[in-house]
């Protein structure tokens, strides 16, 4: 994998205090569903993109269900969840032809 942003992320992502990792994730929600709005149209054309759209949907999926483990406080293999997400999203990341100036948005 060429495109590793999310992993170099990683620590300092841990470091970070709860209300501040779920914060972040927020912000990643944001801006990957802003990336999605260039994927389909309010006319009857509908989606544009369908494979993006739904890579889209997976990666918001992920990030919300961690951010909700985050918020209730769960700790079971939680760093190993954040890993996995965090690897999910450098993967999705690549898939979709986003680059990494993108996520330094809203900082």
């Amino acid at each position: 994998m060429t495109n590793s942003y999310f992993q170099d992320q990683l620590q300092d992502f841990l470091k970070k205090e709860r209300l501040e990792q779920i914060t972040e994730l927020g912000r990643l929600i944001f801006l990957f569903s802003q990336d999605a709005r260039g994927n389909y149209s309010a006319y009857p054309e509908g989606v544009i993109s369908g494979s993006k759209a739904w890579r889209t949907n997976e990666v918001v999926h992920r990030i919300s269900s961690l951010q909700m483990a985050i918020g209730y406080g769960e700790k079971e293999d939680i760093d190993s969840f954040i890993d996995g997400v965090f690897q999910t999203l450098d993967r999705h990341m690549e898939q979709m032809k986003i680059s990494q100036t993108f996520f330094v948005q809203l900082r």
